[in-house]
């Protein structure tokens, strides 16, 4: 969430910055129509909530808090679809 909030303050638009409350806080998004800047939200474990931010139609960029690191993830693989909540913009 740390990632998503600062990409959109580095465009000008400050969002929440827990992941929930940006789900919670975001116009959503038909998953059909996803753009870039995006964001895509992820139930990772109980209580554990999880976001990326789209960088193309099947794309997302996201920081694993595990690892440490940024990555580039496809959107439609089993995993993230098994644990898909939603998406959301707070763009125009």
């Amino acid at each position: 969430s740390g990632l998503t909030s600062y990409a959109y303050q580095k465009a000008g638009v400050t969002i929440p910055r827990m992941s929930l409350d940006q789900f919670r806080a975001a116009r959503p998004v038909d998953p059909n129509a996803l753009r870039p800047g995006d964001l895509v939200f992820f139930a990772t474990s109980p209580g554990v909530h999880h976001v990326g931010l789209m960088v193309d139609p099947e794309r997302f960029v996201h920081a694993s808090t595990s690892k440490r690191k940024v990555g580039l993830t496809r959107l439609h693989t089993p995993y993230w679809n098994l644990r898909y909540l939603g998406a959301g913009t707070y763009l125009d």
